[in-house]
């Protein structure tokens, strides 16, 4: 790089100075392939709609090879504040998730209960897509077996119908 051609500090974007001659200011700097002076305002135009081919106008309805359907077991993470809930999935929408379960700190006092022949049922939640951080399937891992796989262990039930089994809707 010469030393006509220094980049500006501005948050990593592409803006770089050209030249230091009396040209107008907007002639002195460009962002990207576009020079400046070349820009309504001094600022690139937005492109037009309906040239971003690959975006669609609503998000799509999940498809059918999706694992994450209504009564798949999950883990799913949340942030603010951080927490993690077991449970089977009752609708993953854009707008968020709603599940039927438990707090995961509070799994093994969910499973003792049951297994003690407690009346206890499984919370049903809504948080918002903001608050999910990650979903995972219940699935073992190595020899570690899933939450699902201890619950139906130390419990003897079915955790499709602890969580409900509800029939699909």
């Amino acid at each position: 790089m010469d030393s006509n051609h220094r980049p500006l500090p501005c948050q990593g974007s592409a803006l770089t100075r050209l030249s230091y001659g009396p040209e107008s200011m907007k002639s002195f700097y460009s962002i990207g392939a576009i020079p400046v002076s070349q820009c309504a305002g001094g600022l690139p135009k937005r492109p037009p709609r309906g040239d971003n081919f690959f975006v669609t106008a609503s998000a799509p309805a999940s498809s059918a090879d999706s694992p994450f359907q209504y009564g798949a077991i999950v883990v799913a993470t949340l942030s603010n504040p951080r927490e993690k809930f077991w449970g089977a999935i009752l609708s993953l929408k854009p707008e968020g998730l709603s599940i039927t379960g438990v707090d995961l700190a509070w799994f093994d006092g969910f499973v003792q209960l049951l297994k003690a022949g407690e009346p206890c049922s499984p919370a049903v939640l809504f948080f918002p897509m903001h608050r999910v951080e990650k979903i995972e399937l219940d699935l073992p891992e190595g020899d570690v077996p899933s939450l699902s796989e201890q619950l139906a262990t130390k419990t003897g039930l079915d955790p499709v119908q602890v969580l409900g089994g509800a029939p699909r809707p």
